[in-house]
C-alpha cells in the first residue's frame, strides 16, 4: 500500500542509523502501534468518508444483465477417452486419466487471454460496426468471467465443465457476446484438436524413422556377431563349444596317463640297458654294422688262433708275432670304423663304454623296445602340445560364450522392443489419420448461451451491487487516511511520549523531571545562592526556591540505581551531562546529580565545561576566575584549582574559568586525556557539565574522554528531525550514550 510505503520512508533515517537491521525491524512494530494509537481516529474518519462516497457513487450505477453458457472440455466415458485425439497422440504406458488430464489453470488463462478476447472483439465488431473494436475488447475484458464449475469445496467435487458468464447493461448485447464467445471457444477447441493431431502425426513419423534406423543398426550388429563367431543360434553354439571343450579335456587326461606309462617303461628299459635311448640307437648301429661285425668276427678268429698257437709256440715266435700284428691291425680298423659311426651320429663314447660292446639278441630286443617306447613318447608329447593349444582355444571360446549370448540376447530384446514400438506407433498413426478425417468438435456446449428471463420472456435485470465499490472505497480510505496521518505526523515533527523517545533513541529514559519545577529553577536570579543542604528546616523551605535542588534529587534516584546496577562491569567513572539545545536548568540538574551521588559517599568531581551557561560555581558561592580553561595547558595544576563546598564535602568543583575564547581553548587543547587520568586517580566519579550538542567540535572532544553520556531532553519542545540528527551523529561516532533525562 502507498501508506505503508510512506510510513517506511518516515522510518528510513532510523534504519540507516541503527547498528543492525535487526534493531531497526525490532522498533518498527512498536512505533507503528504508537502511531495507530495517536492517529487511528484520522485514518478512521478518512476511511468512513471514502466509504460514504463509494456508497453514493454505487447508487448511480445502472442495472445489469447476466448470461452464461457451459462447455464440457473433457471426455466423460471410457470409450470417449480411448478415442480422444490426445490419447491417440500420446505414447503408451500412461493411464487414461493421465492421458486426458487437462491443465485447467492454464486453460482458463488461455480462454481469458488478450489474444482470444481480441479475436472475439473483432467478430463482434463485424456484427456491430458502429462500436469500436477497442471499446468492445475493454467491455468483454471487464465483464467476461471464465471459471471451472465445482459441486462443492472438496477437490473431488470439481467437474470437467467450464462456465462462461458475461455481465452488461444491454440484454441483446449480452446475448450476442455470449453467442460469439461460445462459437469462438468451439473454434479454438477445433484448432487445438487439429494442432494436436498434426503434432501427434509428426511426432509418430519422427519416432518411426528413428526406430527403423535403430532396428537396422541392431540387425547389422546381430549379423556381424553371427559371422564373427560362426553361429546361427547362440544357444546351440554355446552347447557345441561346451561339448568340444569337455571332449578335449577328456583326451588330455587320457593322453597324460599314457605319457606317464611310457615314461615309466622307458625309465625301466634304460635302467636295464645302462644307457638311454640315444645311446641305445648308437649301440644297435654299432652292433648291426656289417663291416664292424666282420672285423669283430675276424678279431675273434685271430684271438682263437693266438690261443691255440700260444700252447705250441713261445711269445717271441714269429708265428705269434704275426698273429699279434694282425690283431693290432684289426683293432685299429675296428676303432676307425667305430669312431666313424660315432661321428656320424654326433656322439662321443668313453673307451670302455658299454655301448661299444657287442649287443646280443636279448639286449638288441630291449634296445628295440626302448627306441620304440621313446618314439611313442615323443609322438605323445607332440600330440599333448597340440591338445593343450586346442584346450586353450576352446577355453577362451567357452569363456566368451556367456557374454556373447548375453550381448546377442540384449540385441534381440532391443530389436523386439523397437519392433513392438513400431507396430504400436503404426497403429496409433492410423488412428490419428482416421480421427483427423472426422470433423467432430472436441468440446460440447451442454448449456447454451442464455439470460435468465421471467414468465413473459423478458430478460431479468439485476440491481447494482455496491459491494465492490464499498470495498474499494474502504481500501482507498484506509490508504488515504494513513497518508494524511503520516503527513500530520511529519508536520507536527515531535516526540509524542516517553515511549516514543525510548524507541527512537533506542535507550531508556533514566529519569523524568517536571518541566514546571525546572522553569522555576531557571527563573532564579543568577547571583542568588541555593541551599544544598538536605537538613534545611521545613519552615524555611516553604515557598522558597533555596531547596529546589533537593526536590530534584528524589527524581534522580532511579537514574543513580540504573547506573549503579546496570553499568558495574565496567563501571561508569566519567559522565557527560549535555542537552541538544540551550537548557536553562542544565546546571541545576548537574548539581542535583552530584548531590545524589555524594549522598552515596563517593569521591566526586563536578566539572563545568558549559561555555554557554557556566553556572556551576554560582550554586556553591564559589569563584570562577580560575578553572578548567586556565589549566588546559597546565594539567599538573588541576588539584590546586579544584574547589570544595562546605555543604558537599565529598564533591570537588572545577568551574569553567575565564578565557577570551573558551571554545577555541577546548578545541586546541591536547591535554584532555592527561586531565582525565588525573581526575581518575583522585575521584571515583567525574561529572562534566557540557555545552549543547550544537557546539559539535567541543562536544565530540569531550565525548572521547568519558565513559557515558546523559542527554537532557525537553520532549515537548524538541523537533523530531533534530533529535534524529543528533542520535545519528552519536551512533555514527559510537559515543557511549547511557540514556535520557526527560523534562516533561
Amino acid at each position: 500500500m502507498a501508506a505503508d510505503e510512506e510510513w517506511e520512508e518516515s522510518e528510513e533515517e532510523e534504519n540507516e542509523a541503527s547498528p543492525t537491521a535487526a534493531k531497526a525491524s525490532s522498533i518498527f512494530v512498536p512505533l507503528l502501534l504508537n502511531f495507530v494509537k495517536r492517529k487511528g481516529w484520522v485514518v478512521g474518519l478518512v476511511a468512513i468518508a471514502c466509504v460514504l462516497l463509494a456508497l453514493l457513487a454505487s447508487r448511480r450505477d445502472p442495472s445489469t444483465f447476466v448470461g452464461k453458457f457451459e462447455i464440457l472440455v473433457e471426455p466423460v466415458t471410457s470409450e470417449q477417452k480411448r478415442t480422444d485425439a490426445s490419447v491417440l497422440a500420446s505414447g503408451a504406458g500412461k493411464s487414461e486419466e493421465a492421458l486426458t488430464e487437462v491443465d485447467y489453470p492454464t486453460l482458463l488463462r488461455i480462454l481469458s487471454s488478450t489474444e482470444l478476447l481480441q479475436s472475439i472483439a473483432e467478430k463482434l465488431h463485424k456484427q456491430a460496426p458502429k462500436l469500436d473494436a477497442a471499446t468492445i475488447f475493454q467491455g468483454i475484458s471487464k465483464g467476461l468471467t471464465v471459471q471451472r464449475v465445482s459441486q462443492g469445496t472438496s477437490r473431488f467435487d470439481v467437474t470437467k465443465i467450464i462456465e462462461v458468464t458475461y455481465e452488461g447493461t444491454n440484454p441483446e448485447w449480452v446475448q450476442l457476446v455470449l453467442d460469439t464467445t461460445a462459437q469462438r471457444f468451439l473454434e479454438y477447441s477445433q484448432q487445438e484438436r487439429k494442432k494436436n493431431l498434426d503434432s501427434g502425426t509428426q511426432f509418430i513419423d519422427r519416432q518411426l524413422e528413428r526406430l527403423n534406423k535403430q532396428i537396422n543398426v541392431l540387425q547389422d550388429q546381430q549379423e556381424k556377431l553371427q559371422k564373427t563367431y560362426d553361429f546361427i543360434d547362440p544357444q546351440d553354439k554355446g552347447k557345441d563349444v561346451a561339448a568340444n571343450y569337455s571332449l578335449i579335456q577328456q583326451k588330455l587326461q587320457t593322453l597324460r596317463g599314457q605319457l606317464q606309462d611310457l615314461q615309466r617303461l622307458a625309465a625301466n628299459l634304460e635302467k636295464k640297458l645302462g644307457f638311454n635311448a640315444q645311446e641305445a640307437l648308437i649301440a644297435i648301429n654299432l652292433s648291426q654294422d656289417p663291416e664292424r661285425q666282420s672285423l669283430l668276427a675276424l678279431r675273434q678268429k685271430i684271438d682263437g688262433e693266438i690261443a691255440l698257437q700260444s700252447g705250441i709256440f713261445q711269445a717271441i715266435s714269429p708265428t705269434l708275432q704275426d698273429l699279434y700284428d694282425q690283431r693290432k691291425n684289426i683293432n685299429q680298423l675296428l676303432e676307425q670304423k667305430t669312431q666313424a659311426i660315432l661321428q656320424r651320429n654326433r656322439f662321443k663314447a668313453e673307451p670302455n663304454s658299454i655301448i661299444l660292446t657287442f649287443q646280443d639278441t636279448t639286449r638288441q630286443q630291449l634296445i628295440q623296445q626302448l627306441v620304440t617306447t621313446r618314439n611313442q613318447l615323443d609322438s605323445s608329447q607332440n600330440q599333448l602340445l597340440k591338445l593343450v593349444e586346442l584346450e586353450q582355444q576352446a577355453g577362451r571360446n567357452f569363456q566368451t560364450m556367456p557374454n556373447l549370448i548375453k550381448r546377442y540376447q540384449e540385441l534381440d530384446r532391443q530389436l523386439a522392443l523397437n519392433i513392438n514400438l513400431v507396430n504400436q506407433l503404426s497403429v496409433q498413426r492410423e488412428g490419428l489419420l482416421v480421427e483427423k478425417a472426422q470433423k467432430r468438435t472436441p468440446w460440447q456446449i451442454i448449456s447454451p448461451p442464455t439470460l435468465p428471463r421471467n414468465e413473459k420472456g423478458t430478460a431479468i435485470a439485476y440491481p447494482p451491487n455496491p459491494k465492490k465499490k464499498l470495498m474499494l472505497g474502504a481500501g482507498a480510505g484506509l490508504a488515504l487516511g494513513l497518508i494524511v496521518a503520516l503527513g500530520i505526523e511529519k508536520l507536527q515533527n515531535k516526540l509524542f511520549s516517553t515511549n516514543d523517545l525510548e524507541l527512537r533513541g533506542r535507550l531508556p529514559v533514566l529519569a523524568k523531571i517536571p518541566e514546571k519545577l525546572l522553569n522555576r529553577l531557571a527563573s532564579l536570579p543568577p547571583d542568588l545562592p541555593l541551599n544544598l543542604s538536605p537538613d534545611l528546616p521545613s519552615e524555611k523551605a516553604e515557598n522558597s526556591v533555596l531547596q529546589l535542588p533537593s526536590t530534584i534529587i528524589p527524581l534522580l534516584s532511579d537514574l543513580y540505581l540504573n547506573l549503579h546496577f546496570h553499568h558495574r562491569h565496567p563501571p561508569v567513572r566519567t559522565m557527560l551531562i549535555v542537552a541538544i539545545n540551550d537548557e536553562p536548568a542544565q546546571s541545576a540538574i548537574a548539581v542535583s546529580l552530584a548531590q545524589t551521588f555524594a549522598i552515596a559517599s563517593q569521591q566526586l568531581l563536578l566539572v563545568d565545561a558549559n561555555i554557554t551557561r557556566p553556572e556551576i560555581h554560582e550554586f556553591f558561592e564559589l569563584s570562577s576566575e580560575s578553572g578548567l580553561l586556565n589549566i588546559l595547558d597546565h594539567p599538573t595544576q588541576v588539584l590546586t584549582t579544584i574547589q570544595k563546598s562546605a555543604t558537599l564535602p565529598y564533591v570537588g568543583i572545577l568551574p569553567l574559568g575565564s578565557a577570551e575564547n573558551p571554545a577555541q581553548e577546548i578545541r586546541l587543547s591536547a591535554h584532555l586525556p592527561a586531565l582525565k587520568n588525573i581526575f581518575m586517580e583522585h575521584y571515583n566519579l567525574v561529572i562534566i557539565n557540557a555545552s549543547t550538542i550544537s557546539n559539535t567540535i567541543e562536544f565530540n572532544l569531550l565525548c572521547e574522554q568519558v565513559d557515558g553520556i546523559l542527554m537532557i531532553i525537553r520532549r515537548r519542545r524538541l523537533p523530531l528531525s533534530e533529535f534524529k540528527k543528533v542520535i545519528q551523529q552519536i551512533q555514527q561516532y559510537d559515543f557511549p550514550l547511557l540514556g535520557f533525562i526527560e523534562v516533561s
